[in-house]
Parts: structure tokens; C-alpha cells; sequence
């Protein structure tokens, strides 16, 4: 195979209708005076794209290769943005070639030469260009080099700014803190080329305008001479030219410009192409970095989803159920349905004759390049929904506010966004919780590479606690930039974890059968027990906080007063361990689940054993109870079952989760159970209907508990692979 470059040199060139990188054909050429492009096509994908290589003779040393890598690393991180052409990142580790998006259209040079040049047409161009010389300022680049012919007219109106680098700009130099002056000059220039104006700047009262130009000479000249450098009052920011450009459109034509707003958050869609050259080239950990990437900044973009479930299905490490499962909770987004279902057709082959048979799979999915008018339609919109809402909410009109609100947030997919957030939050504080409308994966936290067994929280703070099973506990604070604390135990591996009601208290319990007791708001050890012999599995605070409860692999439940550390001992059971425990709220009522998979319920503390359930086949591993304590949520093996506290019944069952160890954790509207397990997947169902609301992908190998959030609103998953997830929960309100 052909490679463009070798080292920092321009090796044997490809050839038209030659197949390289595997996957790509090279459809033309074309040369230009400092590199050249090859414009490719790929089986899977509808458009085009561009490999450009430097011609050899720019790059002569291994110091100009590394300038240049540089540079173009940096164009990368721009990302994708309406008016500046996209990299999509270097062919490979080692050379100077680079993937650009194709840009279907003509040069502004061409376009001079059209003749179709009206002050409403030039004023609309300008003000593009300048939101894409923002955008690189903003980024801490400048082009340095505008001109007609490094500017495209796409097929939908809109300027694209070109090689923004370029390999003569980086020979043995770095970009000046002039740089947006130049910029700004450049504009003048390509101002007096559009009115047709002398191509270099005129002397005073040598301006030579178009016939469509000359009855607004006045305003043309004050922008151009503002743009020449030796002018002390000119314009030292690019922002400040858009401005007076838009208002003179305002003052010819009676409106804003309607170019001069843009909505241009395309991050996530930029990550995701990365990703997808990435794996096109091989370098398959660089394009999963990409890819989560794209995900932490746009949880729900529907081809970076789709992308991570193709990588996992070709990785060969999921089995095949594992994909199904991702690809039904993927399939509701929406755009990339149909490649979906096309890998979910593919499974029963695969689950049938192995591996081997993906051949036929569909391709990584790019994201469409940044060149439609949405981004000003979306722009237009997004600033009128936002002022909407804002008055409905200070008018004090709080079903519209909320009817508003969610029809908005929700055509983004309830994506993190501060605005609805904020009002969002204040609508909740005057409602009552509805049914569930959306759920965000509001942070992820990166593990130490160890599962995270406990998990909970501090009540009144931004502070988690969590466990992986050492001798110690780490206290996050992600309101303090994700401060974290570490809490040490006597010695023995922390087994279970419990909060004291008030917050007031944290307590592990560990393998040696101690449990210890920390102040929360010190981190100073209070004290140290050893109620057990053998290794405490659960461990609960009552509602009021007085009593403590621990259950161990000797089969006993002992509860302690925390006042006075008096202890009564409960032989649950003589041949099984105490797996699960909870007080039901409401008074001192105890459930403990067993190895065997029984459940008993004791009154006052354990005084009286009021039912023995056969609940489950397996150990019971997971308690819920309601707010008021009238049922209660057991799981065991893969099923989940939910209790009648009072009688003892089995009011409802369900299936749980593949692997054994179901997790259910009850939220706080007290209408709906979570459940979560090592298929990494989580439902959330209507306790009322059992059905399943929302189910919701972990993306990772398994998730190992789930707690409450620091919010009523929010809940937590800690995973196998040591992340740590918190969702924020969308509910239709009612208003009292």
C-alpha cells in the first residue's frame, strides 16, 4: 500500500481508484502550492473525505514534522464548527498527513468572479467568516492567512475558512500575538474585493465602489478604515467588526443579520468522528478514549452510541446477549435506528456460528459535518424557548414554565444544560413529583480500576462515600472539584457501609467482624466495636438514628444503641449468613435477608419474629423499603419481589437482572424501583404498573451497587470497572 508520508517526507503518491487504509478509495486529486488533497470515499459512508499531505519540500526536518504535528493537533481540538474546516486528526503516529472534511462547494475567489455580489450577500458572508476567525481566536489560534481562495462558499451559503494550518506558517516560527490583527486586516481586504474596491488599501477618497455599493459608501468606509492596521482607533477584537457589520445591515435592511447568532456546540460530534478515523486506522485505544469522550460531553449522541456498541460487538469480548441488551436500551434515539437493528439482525448468526461470521456488519457512524443553516435556526430558537421560559417562570405561570421547559429539554435529549437545570430545579421545589420524563447521566467518576462495592452519601453535602473492598473508605466532594478524603478502618476490609440519618455519622463494617465508627465532618475516629466473630455483611441505621443494626457470616443480627452502645444479640439463623438488612421506617421493625435466600421480619428490634418468608432461591442480595415502611423489596438470584410489610405477602415479582446479583434501591417519590446488576444495565419500573420506564446503559463490564443521591432527584451506581455514575431524575410535576 501507498502512504503519503514516511517520517517527514512525501513518499510514493497514491494513484486514483487505489484502495488504501484498508477501507478507503481514492477517487481524486488535487494539488495544490503547499499540499495536496486526496479526496476518498469508504463503502459505508454517503460523503466524501479528504487526506491532505504538505508537499515534501515544506517539511525538511524532523524539528518542521514536529511543528507541524503540532499544529495540526491543535486544529483537532477546535473540533467542528459551521464556518472553519474540520480535522478530523494525523493518518498515523508517525507522519504529517491528516484527515479534513470534504467541503462541497467553490472558493470565494470563484465566487467574485460570479458577479453575484449585493451588500446583503457580502454583510451575511462577513459576519459567517468572522464567527469562524472568533471561534480560532477564542481557541488561541489565528489563520494569518485569509484569502479568497482559503475561503469556500458551500452549497448552502455558508464560508468555510481553510487551512488553518498550513505547513509555511509553522517553519521555524509560532504564530504572533498580532495575529488577530492581521485577521482583521484580512477582512478589510476581502471587504474591498467584494464592493469592488482596489485590491490594496486605498489612499483617502480613492475608494472606488461597485454600482450596488455607492449609496452606502458612508458606512463601508467607517468599517474600512477601522480594519487597516495603522489606525490607533481601529478594531483590535474581530467581535467588535461582526457588531458594526450587523448593525449596518440593521440600519440597510430593518433587521438583524440572520447570521449574526449561532449555536455551535458540536464537541461531542467532533470526538465522535475522531474516534471513527481513529479505529479506521487501527489505533482502536486512542479511538475508545475519543469516543468516551464524545459520551461524557453528550451522554445520548446517538452515533457515538451506536459506534461504542459496534466496537464492543467486533472487540469480541461481550457476549452476544450483553449486546442485545445495549443495542434495546440505544434503540430509542432515534438516527441511527436502522444501523441498530441491523447489528441486532446479525446476532443470532453470531450467537449460532461464532464471531467469525461479522463480516457483513455496518460501518462506524461519522457525525454530519458542520455546514447547514441549522445551527442558526437552532440558534434563533434555543434564545427564544430560553426567553419563554424565563417569563413563564417569573409571571409565576408554572405549568406553561414546565410545558416549555420539558418540550425543550427534551428535543436535546435532557442534556446537561445550566439554564433548565436551574429553572428546572426551582419548578421542583413548588411541585409534586409526576411520573418519570427523562433521566441524564449527570457525572461519571473514573475508578482506581476496583469494583466499588458500598456506596452512599452525606445528607446536606455534595459528598459520596464509597468502598472497593480495602481496609479503607474514600469520601468524594464533587461540589470541592472532586476533592477526596480517605477514612481508615482497625485493619480488616471494609465490608458494609451505612450514614447515619443526620449525616452526622459514617460506619463500616469489615471482614474481622469490627465495625467502625467516624465523626463525618472531621474524619476522627469515634470509636470501634467487635460485635461479630466473622465477617459483617449489612449493616443499617433506624429512621431516627438511634439504633444501629449489623448482620454477619455467623448468622446473627445485633442491634446497638448508639447513645449507649448496648447491645441485643438476634440468632437469625444457625447455619446461614445474614446478607441483607434493613429497619422499615416509621418505628424499629427489622428485615434481614439470609445465604439461604429467607427472609424474616422482627418487630421492636427483634422481639418478636413476625414472618419468615421463603423468598428466594439464591442469597438474598439487595433491601428496599418504602418511605413509609408498608412493603419492602427484596433480591435474590435474578429475581426481585416485592413484600406487604404488615402480612407478609408477595404482592408483586419480576425479573431481575443475568449474573445473580440483582441490586434494587427504591427512590424517594416512592413510585419507582431501580434495579441494576452485572449485565450493566438499569431499569427503572412504575411500581404501580411494574412495567419498565426507562432502562438505562451503564456502558461499562457491571454495575455492583446503587444508592440515593445527594438530591432527592438523583441516585448513584458504582461499577465493576471502579466508575462511579450519578443520574439526575426528570419528572412531570404538579402543581398544588
Amino acid at each position: 500500500m501507498g502512504n503519503p508520508d514516511s517520517g517527514h517526507r512525501t513518499a510514493t503518491a497514491w494513484v486514483c481508484g487505489q484502495k488504501i487504509l484498508a477501507s478507503f478509495t481514492v477517487n481524486d486529486i488535487r494539488s495544490g502550492p503547499l499540499h495536496t488533497d486526496y479526496l476518498l470515499s469508504h463503502p459505508g459512508w454517503q460523503g466524501r473525505v479528504t487526506i491532505r499531505t504538505p508537499h515534501a519540500k515544506l517539511i525538511r526536518s524532523q524539528e518542521d514534522v514536529e511543528l507541524f504535528r503540532t499544529g495540526i493537533q491543535q486544529w483537532v481540538r477546535l473540533g467542528m464548527h459551521p464556518h472553519v474546516e474540520a480535522c478530523h486528526g494525523l493518518v498515523d503516529d508517525s507522519g504529517v498527513a491528516f484527515f479534513v472534511e470534504d467541503i462541497l462547494g467553490a472558493s470565494l475567489t470563484n465566487w467574485l468572479k460570479s458577479n453575484k455580489c449585493n451588500l446583503r450577500t457580502v454583510l451575511s458572508l462577513l459576519i459567517q467568516i468572522c464567527h469562524g476567525l472568533e471561534y480560532l481566536h477564542a481557541h488561541g489560534m489565528h489563520h494569518q492567512g485569509l484569502t479568497p481562495d482559503r475561503i469556500y462558499i458551500t452549497r448552502n451559503s455558508l464560508a468555510k475558512i481553510r487551512e488553518i494550518i498550513r505547513p509555511v506558517a509553522w517553519q521555524g516560527r509560532k504564530p504572533n500575538v498580532a495575529g488577530e490583527i492581521a485577521d482583521i486586516r484580512a477582512m478589510g481586504d476581502l471587504l474591498r474585493m467584494m464592493i469592488r474596491a482596489q485590491p490594496k488599501e486605498p489612499e483617502a477618497g480613492q475608494d472606488t465602489f461597485g454600482r450596488d455599493f455607492r449609496g452606502h459608501a458612508p458606512l463601508l468606509r467607517s468599517v474600512l478604515a477601522k480594519c487597516a492596521p495603522s489606525v490607533t482607533a481601529g478594531y483590535r477584537h474581530i467581535s467588535v467588526l461582526r457588531h458594526d457589520l450587523n448593525n449596518m445591515y440593521q440600519q440597510v435592511y430593518g433587521l438583524a443579520c440572520p447570521y449574526d447568532m449561532i449555536e455551535t456546540a458540536c464537541r461531542a460530534e467532533s470526538l465522535n468522528n475522531q474516534a471513527v478515523f481513529l479505529f479506521e486506522t487501527g489505533r482502536y485505544r486512542q479511538g475508545m478514549l475519543k469516543l468516551r469522550q464524545s459520551l461524557l460531553v453528550k451522554d445520548r449522541l446517538a452515533e457515538a452510541v451506536y459506534n461504542l456498541i459496534l466496537f464492543k460487538l467486533r472487540s469480541g469480548l461481550f457476549p452476544a446477549w450483553r449486546i442485545q441488551l445495549m443495542i434495546e436500551a440505544a434503540l430509542r434515539d432515534g438516527p441511527t435506528d436502522d444501523h441498530l437493528s441491523l447489528l441486532k439482525q446479525a446476532l443470532p448468526l453470531i450467537k449460532k456460528e461464532g464471531r467469525q461470521k461479522i463480516s457483513g456488519l455496518p460501518p462506524f457512524l461519522l457525525c454530519p459535518p458542520a455546514d447547514s443553516l441549522r445551527f442558526y435556526r437552532q440558534a434563533k430558537k434555543k434564545q427564544q424557548n430560553r426567553q419563554d421560559i424565563e417569563s413563564h417562570f417569573l409571571r409565576l405561570r408554572y405549568e406553561a414554565c414546565l410545558k416549555s421547559l420539558l418540550c425543550s429539554w427534551k428535543e436535546v435529549k435532557f442534556a446537561k444544560d445550566p439554564f433548565f437545570s436551574r429553572i428546572y430545579d426551582r419548578l421542583l421545589a413548588r411541585a409534586d413529583k409526576r411520573e418519570i420524563v427523562g433521566v441524564q447521566r449527570y457525572a461519571t467518576f473514573k475508578g482506581h480500576g476496583q469494583a466499588v462495592q458500598h456506596l452512599s452519601y452525606l445528607p446536606g453535602t455534595r459528598k459520596i462515600i464509597q468502598s472497593s473492598g480495602g481496609d479503607n473508605l474514600l469520601i468524594h466532594d464533587y461540589g470541592a472539584g472532586m476533592k477526596v478524603s480517605t477514612l481508615k478502618t482497625g485493619g480488616g476490609a471494609v465490608s458494609a457501609l451505612a450514614v447515619s440519618p443526620d449525616g452526622k455519622m459514617i460506619v463500616a463494617g469489615t471482614t474481622a467482624g469490627e465495625i467502625d465508627f467516624w465523626q463525618s465532618r472531621s474524619g476522627n475516629t469515634l470509636r470501634r466495636a467487635h460485635p461479630h466473630a466473622e465477617r459483617i455483611n449489612a449493616i443499617a441505621f433506624s429512621e431516627d438514628g438511634r439504633f444501629l443494626a449489623s448482620g454477619g457470616a455467623d448468622g446473627k443480627v445485633i442491634v446497638r444503641s448508639v447513645a449507649t452502645n448496648r447491645e441485643k444479640i438476634i440468632p437469625a439463623w444457625d447455619n446461614h449468613q445474614v446478607t441483607a438488612l434493613a429497619f422499615l421506617p416509621g418505628g424499629t421493625d427489622l428485615v434481614a435477608g439470609s445465604s439461604a435466600g429467607e427472609i424474616k421480619l422482627w418487630s421492636s428490634r427483634g422481639k418478636k419474629c413476625l414472618h419468615a418468608l421463603a423468598a428466594h432461591a439464591s442469597p438474598v442480595v439487595s433491601l428496599a423499603t418504602s418511605l413509609k415502611g408498608d412493603f419492602f423489596v427484596s433480591s435474590g438470584g435474578e429475581e426481585i419481589k416485592i413484600w406487604d410489610s404488615r402480612t407478609g405477602g408477595c404482592l408483586r415479582q419480576m425479573a431481575g437482572h443475568p449474573g445473580g446479583t440483582t441490586r434494587v434501591l427504591l427512590l424517594q417519590d416512592n413510585h419507582h424501583l431501580v434495579s441494576a446488576g452485572m449485565d450493566d444495565m438499569i431499569r427503572i419500573r412504575d411500581l404501580n404498573s411494574g412495567e419498565v420506564a426507562l432502562t438505562l446503559d451503564g456502558r461499562e463490564n457491571g454495575i455492583c451497587c446503587l444508592a440515593g443521591g445527594t438530591q432527592p432527584h438523583f441516585f448513584m451506581a458504582g461499577q465493576q470497572s471502579g466508575a462511579l455514575l450519578i443520574w439526575k431524575i426528570i419528572y412531570n410535576l404538579i402543581f398544588s
